[in-house]
């Protein structure tokens, strides 16, 4: 059951980078918070911290479901 838990945290994690990456690099006004670009990467950024966070704890947990 944890490697099936890592593998979708990794696949949720993956999803998280993606929107981090379209607010970036898109140029339309769904994204634009208030004519703030400041405030539209901060949210960016932390979405792909928050990306890279949930796959390495979905690796972690991949890795280590055999092991109890």
């Amino acid at each position: 059951m944890d490697k099936m838990r890592g593998l979708t945290g990794m696949a949720m994690g993956v999803i998280y980078i993606l929107v981090g990456i379209f607010m970036l690099v898109a140029e339309n006004k769904l994204f634009n918070l208030g004519n703030d670009d400041v405030l539209t990467y901060l949210i960016a950024s932390v979405a792909i911290l928050y990306g890279l966070f949930r796959i390495w704890r979905g690796w972690t947990m991949r890795k280590n479901a055999g092991r109890r």
